[in-house]
């Protein structure tokens, strides 16, 4: 079974799988944790710590890129 089936098969997954990428990239734009906690009904900076380090690797990622020149 390929990991698409089991994302349909599991739709919370999918579900949460989505918030997380939204809030991380919401976080890797710039967008303020309080806010995006606001959004995904985050009520404390714990739970978000993932995000953030989520968002955080994709800003080392693209600040990575300058090294390429």
């Amino acid at each position: 079974m390929s990991a698409l089936t089991k994302l349909h098969l599991n739709m919370p997954y999918l579900e949460h799988t989505l918030v997380v990428e939204r809030s991380s990239n919401a976080l890797a734009l710039g967008i303020p944790p309080q806010v995006v906690m606001k959004w995904t009904g985050h009520s404390d900076y714990k739970a978000m710590k993932p995000n953030i380090d989520i968002a955080d690797d994709i800003k080392a990622n693209a600040m990575s890129k300058f090294n390429q020149l």
